[in-house]
């Protein structure tokens, strides 16, 4: 499906699953990815005024909830099973009413590793505002 002229609510239409429209979803999902370009941008300056990058990025939601530690060494240590060559972490959330569909991500929090951290932080220039909604498809191996 080809979307016409520059317009994110028009190029990147969700489902609102709240109470709320369409197009206030669309709002809403828009500014964090927004927001979230604009700290990525300050990130890969504060990587060249250094003269180093980091290994890996935290993408942490404000609406996120901790419910007990977090080690995040431990995850990044981790060599079992699936986990051994992943690039890209994110939470289950799967107690949920209605359960997510296997398709889907939580995005509260996601850790990547820095060449695949741009996937996140250039979503809204190079997916969003590009037009390309196909490009949102991620191969997800389980």
């Amino acid at each position: 499906r080809t979307h016409a002229g520059p317009d994110p609510f028009a190029n990147f239409p969700i489902m609102s699953h709240g109470n709320g429209s369409v197009s206030s979803a669309n709002r809403n999902f828009l500014s964090v990815y927004k927001a979230l370009e604009e700290l990525w941008d300050a990130a890969e300056a504060t990587e060249a005024a250094q003269g180093w990058r980091y290994n890996w990025v935290l993408v942490l939601r404000d609406d996120a909830d901790w419910l007990r530690d977090f080690d995040l060494e431990a995850v990044i240590r981790s060599s079992s099973g699936v986990l051994k060559h992943a690039d890209v972490y994110t939470l289950a959330c799967d107690a949920r009413t209605p359960p997510m569909h296997p398709s889907e991500t939580c995005d509260h929090v996601m850790l990547l590793s820095r060449s695949h951290a741009p996937l996140l932080g250039r979503y809204y220039s190079q997916t969003v505002l590009a037009g390309a909604p196909d490009a949102c498809r991620v191969q997800v191996n389980t």
